[in-house]
């Protein structure tokens, strides 16, 4: 018999194969973990709670708006790297560790605490990481965390799959996805929170008559001194509505232009509520144009979408009359995009609605005009139902 030979990637590659069929193996076995839930203002999400069968046990509250997260989870050998100042050898075999985080808005801060506990329940030592956050172009957070000397973005982390997303790395350093996981349903806890709040704020305009009056276009986002159109005193995810509000704004313009007219604090809400601006803080473009169908479908507008311009463009010439939401890439020099709301009436009359931030809705002859960026994104022709 020939014998066989391995190399060096040989052995990796194997080795790699085993490390996969063994977390494979773990993912069958069933789970143990009793679940101390405690979730007054959000409910997490399904992607996220599988992430939690690592803990012991765990609690999500809200007190005085500000989120808090409590967990016990079993010592793993990952976690040596993190309490550096105590031997490994020291450690029990049925050591815990508990965690504890919180999310301070007015100084955009999360903290988080890591008590090493042994057989006992007393403490061995004590390790805390502060980490500050940032609102990202679409008024959620974001934040950078250390670990093991090196930086990481969150968002980086974590996608529309969870933890799963950082698929083997994620596994072999459990420790890096037991963080991420906390800082997660921290954020996501501090969204439905600001919501809430936001809601209060942007409601209390309308009242006092400082906001939007129902029925009155957006034409201009940016707004602050205009008696019934001041959209750029609202307040939208953890940032202001006049720099991330233009994918809301098209679509509180739909509702009006369908006779189905809303208050814009109700347009901003949906689409805080229903993860449209943003999922847990870390959309980077703005809302997310590709999701404002699920907007749309719940208010009961029908829609085609289209992501090829081409298509696009001929559906829209096929029609005498049509409504649109549009969105393209801005130019070089002003990074992002931008979303707004088109109304075709004639074959060769198209309004757009807080297309170029004016007083009143812009005429042009065709809808290329409308496409004055770097790129198209999305287009939605748009009917009631």
């Amino acid at each position: 018999m020939k014998r066989i030979k391995f190399n060096a990637l040989s052995w990796i590659c194997l080795l790699l194969i085993a490390v996969l069929i063994a977390c494979s193996i773990f993912e069958l076995l069933p789970k143990t973990a009793s679940f101390n839930q405690e979730i007054r203002t959000v409910s997490i999400d399904d992607k996220y709670r599988k992430d939690l069968s690592s803990f012991d046990a765990y609690s999500i509250v809200e007190e005085n708006d500000t989120p808090y997260f409590s967990g016990v989870s079993s010592y793993i050998s990952e976690e040596c790297y993190f309490f550096d100042n105590v031997s490994k050898d020291d450690i029990e075999d049925n050591s815990k560790v508990e965690y504890s985080c919180t999310f301070d808005m007015d100084k955009m801060q999360y903290s988080l605490t890591a008590k090493l506990l042994d057989e006992s329940g007393e403490v061995i030592t004590t390790e805390s990481l502060i980490t500050d956050a940032f609102v990202t172009e679409s008024g959620g957070l974001d934040a950078y965390i250390e670990l093991e000397g090196e930086m990481y973005l969150l968002s980086d982390f974590c996608s529309e799959n969870g933890i799963d997303a950082c698929g083997l790395f994620g596994r072999i350093f459990a420790v890096i996805a037991i963080v991420v996981v906390i800082y997660v349903i921290v954020a996501e806890t501090a969204e439905q929170i600001k919501s809430r709040q936001n809601y209060d704020y942007n409601r209390s305009l309308e009242n006092s008559g400082q906001g939007v009056n129902k029925g009155n276009y957006i034409t201009n986002q940016t707004k602050v001194n205009q008696k019934g159109y001041n959209s750029g005193l609202y307040r939208f995810g953890f940032a202001t509505f006049n720099n991330v509000g233009c994918e809301v704004a098209s679509a509180y313009n739909a509702m009006i232009a369908f006779g189905m007219p809303e208050y814009l604090s109700e347009t901003i809400r949906c689409f805080e509520q229903w993860g449209i601006e943003f999922s847990v803080g870390w959309g980077h473009l703005g809302s997310d144009p590709l999701e404002i169908g699920r907007y749309l479908s719940r208010k009961g507008i029908g829609y085609t979408m289209y992501t090829n311009y081409s298509k696009f463009k001929s559906a829209v010439e096929s029609k005498r009359t049509c409504k649109i939401i549009m969105s393209r890439w801005n130019k070089p020099e002003n990074p992002g995009l931008h979303t707004f709301y088109i109304d075709k009436t004639t074959k060769t009359k198209y309004y757009g609605y807080n297309w170029k931030y004016r007083e009143e809705a812009l005429e042009q002859p065709t809808i290329d005009y409308f496409n004055n960026g770097s790129g198209f994104i999305v287009g939605y022709i748009i009917w009631k139902k």
